[in-house]
């Protein structure tokens, strides 16, 4: 997936889902990808860096009973 910011910084984002849960096309993972702002920093600092590559695992949260 190809994040682009308004400041034309941009990333090319390698993501890989939970293997519970299937996902077909990258547009799925989307939600998850903005819901992560702290991940998402970390790409935009990295970008202006020079470092235009990430890699994100995506894992459930365990709910607590």
């Amino acid at each position: 997936m190809l994040l682009i910011w308004p400041s034309r910084d941009w990333v090319m984002l390698s993501i890989e889902p939970p293997e519970e849960i299937p996902a077909e096309d990258t547009e799925q993972l989307i939600p998850s990808v903005r819901a992560n702002v702290t991940a998402l920093e970390l790409m935009l600092t990295n970008s202006r860096h020079g470092n235009h590559l990430f890699w994100m695992n995506l894992s459930r949260v365990a709910s607590q009973h």
